[in-house]
C-alpha cells in the first residue's frame, strides 16, 4: 500500500494520476517526492541527449546499407555476382583439387625422408606454389576471368 495517493503525488509534483500511475509502472521512486523529482529528470535528460545521435546513426546505417544495396545490384548487373549454385560447385572444385594435392604431398613425403632441411623446404615450397596455382586456376572460375 502507498503512503500517498497518486492524486496527491500527481498534485505536488504538477503532473496527472495517470503521469503518476506510468511513472509507478517504470519503477520510479514516487513515495519520495525528492527522488521522484530527480528521476523524472534523468528520464528527461538522459534520453534526449542521446536521441539525436541516435537518429543520425541511424539515418547513417540506413544510408550504408542502401548503398550496400545499389552496389550488389550494380554488380549484379553487370554480371560480377555469380549465382550461388555456380558459386558452391566451384568451391566443391577447388576443394577437391586441394583434397588431391594433398593426397600427391602425402605420396612424395616418404620420399623426402634423409634430404637435408633447405631441400625439404625448397620442395614444400614448390609443392605450395603448384597448389596455389591449381587452386588460382580453379578460383578464376568464381571470378569470371
Amino acid at each position: 500500500m502507498s503512503l500517498r495517493s497518486n492524486k496527491e503525488i500527481a498534485a505536488e509534483i504538477g503532473c496527472s494520476v495517470r503521469t503518476v500511475l506510468a511513472y509507478r509502472k517504470r519503477g520510479a521512486p514516487v513515495e519520495n517526492i525528492d527522488a521522484l523529482k530527480l528521476w523524472i529528470t534523468a528520464q528527461r535528460s538522459g534520453p534526449i541527449k542521446d536521441t539525436a545521435k541516435d537518429i543520425h546513426d541511424a539515418k547513417l546505417e540506413k544510408l550504408l546499407l542502401e548503398c550496400e544495396r545499389l552496389r550488389l545490384g550494380n554488380d549484379e548487373t553487370k554480371s560480377n555476382v555469380i549465382p550461388k549454385t555456380t558459386a558452391a560447385a566451384n568451391m566443391g572444385m577447388m576443394a577437391a583439387a586441394m583434397k588431391a594435392r594433398l593426397h600427391m604431398l602425402i605420396g612424395e613425403c616418404p620420399a623426402w625422408a634423409g634430404l637435408r632441411p633447405h631441400e625439404i623446404q625448397a620442395r614444400a615450397k614448390e609443392w605450395y606454389r603448384q597448389t596455389c596455382e591449381a587452386l588460382h586456376d580453379k578460383a578464376s572460375a568464381c571470378y569470371g576471368k
